[in-house]
């Protein structure tokens, strides 16, 4: 997909949430989410943002984010799969679901990952991690 129909396609999903009169902040923040999920899909080549996809982000930002960033983050990101996968803009109240894994593979991906972020270069973009950690979870399903 074109860089510029994706951005159509999250464009419409700000105007939508922006349609909701959220507070100016609170509306602010989300639409960080959106833009920061709009450059994953574009520096990975995503044409789509499926719920594996939005596993696979939230698995990669949210360690670094404090609980009230996480539910944003995750919120965001389910909306975004939602619409690419329904067609259909959703806000609504949802229990994220995690992507089903053995808690002793999630151990093992976390580990991977701690691994595989010591042997890059620092500053190499996380564009590969997120490559290998989509892979192992199509793997896994």
């Amino acid at each position: 997909m074109e860089t510029n129909v994706l951005r159509k396609h999250f464009d419409y999903l700000i105007q939508c949430t922006e349609k909701l009169q959220l507070s100016k902040h609170v509306f602010e923040r989300y639409k960080n989410h959106y833009e920061e999920i709009f450059l994953y899909c574009s520096e990975n080549h995503l044409d789509i943002f499926t719920h594996q996809d939005a596993a696979v982000y939230c698995k990669m930002k949210c360690p670094s984010r404090k609980e009230f960033a996480v539910r944003e983050t995750t919120k965001i990101a389910y909306t975004v799969a939602g619409y690419f996968v329904d067609g259909c803009f959703a806000w609504k109240a949802v229990t994220f679901p995690r992507y089903p894994v053995c808690s002793a593979y999630e151990t093992l991906m976390d580990e991977f990952r701690q691994e595989l972020l010591k042997k890059l270069g620092p500053g190499t973009p996380t564009p590969p991690l997120a490559w290998i950690l989509h892979c192992i979870c199509s793997g896994e399903s």
